[in-house]
């Protein structure tokens, strides 16, 4: 039994280390391939600063919500995607993040987890000008994170209602 549980536990830790790179070229490199940013760090980077990337930030708690809605009141499927992208995008990582690494399996850990790791891409974001810092991405993703581990949560509740520990 112990083997079957490290493998298992194994395989988790691997679909979160998949989820994280795969979650990451989906944030931080969705322009273009290995070119793309070779000539962006080689050339642009050096012009850009963190004052200029803070200028175009959104700091104001729902304001790119508000415009994402009135998007999506005229069919805009880019606001739908960055809405919906930003929720299902976390998903995944209040899921496997309490699966692959126990510590996580309380809510008051987990949440805030899924909140730091949000800010850590939207602090990268504004550090290198891969992406526009917004506070509305991190109330997005924290809340795909949450509803994640509130998966997470039924899912355990239902495996140890039909597999009760003896």
């Amino acid at each position: 039994m112990p083997q079957t549980r490290s493998a298992l536990h194994w395989l988790f830790v691997f679909a979160l280390l998949l989820y994280m790179a795969v979650l990451t070229k989906a944030i931080l490199f969705k322009k273009g391939g290995f070119r793309y940013y070779k000539h962006y760090f080689n050339s642009e980077y050096k012009h850009y600063s963190v004052k200029k990337g803070w200028a175009k930030a959104n700091t104001v708690p729902f304001r790119t919500i508000n415009l994402y809605k009135k998007g999506l009141e005229r069919n805009n499927l880019t606001a739908e995607y960055n809405i919906w992208g930003n929720l299902l995008g976390f998903v995944p990582l209040g899921i496997l993040l309490p699966l692959a690494i126990p510590f996580f399996r309380r809510w008051w850990v987990m949440i805030p987890a899924g909140f730091l790791v949000s800010l850590g891409f939207e602090c990268l974001q504004l550090y290198t000008g891969l992406g526009v810092w917004d506070v509305d991405d991190l109330l997005l993703n924290t809340g795909g994170a949450t509803a994640g581990y509130v998966l997470f949560v039924l899912g355990a509740w239902f495996w140890y209602l039909i597999y009760p520990k003896k």
